[in-house]
């Protein structure tokens, strides 16, 4: 039986070892997963997973929505987007009577969800209210548009204490009024909208996004924006109330 030297058996396992780690401890090095941030464009649409071409270095990586990644998008809408049953969010003067002297030069279709309830609440919470038969404060109202009529509107605000009676905020839209709108879906990007998002990579050229930020590049067509039956997320609500806009089924 042939035997070895002790020192070519030692080289031996040495090589070996070498050879192990590159073969298994550098690959899982290679794959730990990096931070990315990415400033583009969104390149193609497939429901949670889309494209993006980055800005700079005009590379495409393919990113997916985590379910519980921060999802936010900004635009603008027509008027005609408005409508009863809608949310919406804005801030006005209003006085005593729950209405805005004033017409609203902004409002925001938004959507109702665990996060973003109804409410109205002062828009500066370190200051005292006024007091008196004539004063006006100036509030943030989130609420579901209960009518609209000719510019004139009346939102209404429902308490999640059980008890409390909704309010009614009313008001009138100024002619030159603009719409915005801010949705937590990417049904409404399309390819072409600019996005800032964040994540990891595990795999070059795929990202898994936690925060994303879209600006459309189009205004929200009247048709592509309905009424809800609930919110994106369960919500205690009055039977028969609508709380978020979604676009129609394609």
């Amino acid at each position: 039986m042939l035997r070895l030297p002790a020192c070519s058996v030692r080289l031996g396992l040495v090589l070996l070892a070498s050879a192990l780690w590159t073969v298994l401890i550098v690959p899982a090095r290679a794959q730990e997963p990096k931070f990315v941030q990415i400033k583009g464009k969104i390149k193609e649409m497939q429901g949670e997973r889309f494209q993006v071409i980055d800005d700079k270095t005009m590379v495409v990586s393919g990113v997916d929505v985590l379910p519980r990644s921060e999802v936010k998008i900004e635009g603008e809408a027509e008027l005609g987007c408005l409508q009863p049953g809608l949310a919406v969010t804005f801030v006005a003067n209003l006085n005593n009577l729950n209405a805005a002297p004033e017409p609203l030069k902004e409002i925001t279709i938004c959507e109702i969800t665990e996060e973003n309830k109804e409410i109205k609440v002062l828009d500066d919470p370190t200051k005292s209210a006024a007091k008196g038969k004539d004063a006006v404060n100036k509030y943030m109202v989130r609420g579901i548009i209960k009518t609209l009529k000719k510019n004139k509107f009346v939102v209404t605000v429902t308490s999640m204490r059980e008890g409390v009676k909704p309010e009614s905020i009313k008001g009138e839209l100024a002619d030159d009024v603009k719409v915005k709108v801010l949705f937590t879906s990417l049904a409404y990007a399309s390819e072409g909208d600019a996005v800032v998002l964040s994540g990891f990579s595990q795999v070059e050229g795929e990202v898994k996004a936690r925060k994303l930020d879209v600006k459309l590049a189009n205004v929200v067509q009247s048709d592509k924006v309905g009424k809800s039956a609930g919110p994106k997320k369960k919500v205690p609500m009055p039977r028969g109330r609508t709380a978020a806009a979604k676009p129609d089924a394609k």
